[in-house]
């Protein structure tokens, strides 16, 4: 009668551990953005990431991808036109090189990859380590913001935008996730995070850094389109 009073316990208790360790849903879709403390050089400053994910919950680790798009601000260069004026000063003529102030706006697509651990048996705080693959599209056209610059040199010979930003980045993310709010098929979630990035512009000098860090701040508003 012990014996079976002490298996009826045991069994009690691992079913209430395997409760306890329930995911939030076997399968989940919602939207998640998120946006970069640190910014990157003047030209090129990131806005909001949003995008439509999907995760596959097996056990205490999820797995997620999805497909969205990262907002850049307005990026601007100069480039040469051709153009030359000779002026006076001091008592001497001075060439200067006439360019045209050119403005696009960087389009990238991102395609977000995670890896979440649970380590609570409440389900509201997880682990998460993901990749983010970014392909930018340059397709559409400069707007000319101002024409006549004047240089004493050349500058932007033959530069186009394509010349200035990289077609094909990738960054690394590690970090803490919350859920913030919860009921039974929708949840909010929160994830701060230490980013390493891929330096999207393309530079002569050598000297700088080809990888960027930042702090990055996620938010999610997800759906559990299946539990078991």
């Amino acid at each position: 009668m012990k014996s079976i009073t002490a298996f009826l316990g045991l069994f009690l208790f691992v079913s209430s551990l395997v409760s306890a360790q329930r995911s939030f849903g076997a399968v989940v879709a919602g939207i998640e953005s998120g946006f970069d403390v640190a910014q990157f050089s003047d030209g090129m400053k990131a806005r909001f990431s949003p995008s439509l994910q999907a995760e596959i919950s097996v056990g205490r680790f999820t797995i997620g991808a999805g497909f969205g798009k990262k907002f850049y601000q307005p990026y601007d260069y100069y480039t040469y036109n051709g153009n030359i004026v000779e002026r006076m000063v001091n008592n001497a003529i001075v060439r200067y090189y006439l360019a045209d102030n050119r403005v696009f706006t960087p389009q990238h697509w991102i395609i977000p990859v995670k890896l979440n651990i649970r380590i609570h048996r409440c389900d509201c705080v997880y682990l998460h380590a993901g990749v983010i693959f970014d392909k930018v599209d340059l397709s559409k056209p400069d707007v000319i913001k101002f024409s006549g610059a004047e240089f004493q040199q050349p500058v932007g010979v033959g530069i186009t935008r394509f010349d200035l930003i990289k077609e094909r980045t990738r960054s690394y993310e590690l970090g803490v996730g919350f859920n913030v709010f919860r009921r039974d098929f929708f949840r909010l979630t929160a994830r701060p995070a230490y980013v390493l990035t891929e330096n999207p512009e393309v530079y002569a000098d050598t000297d700088i850094p080809k990888w960027l860090p930042t702090l990055r701040f996620s938010f999610a508003a997800q759906f559990a389109i299946w539990r078991p």
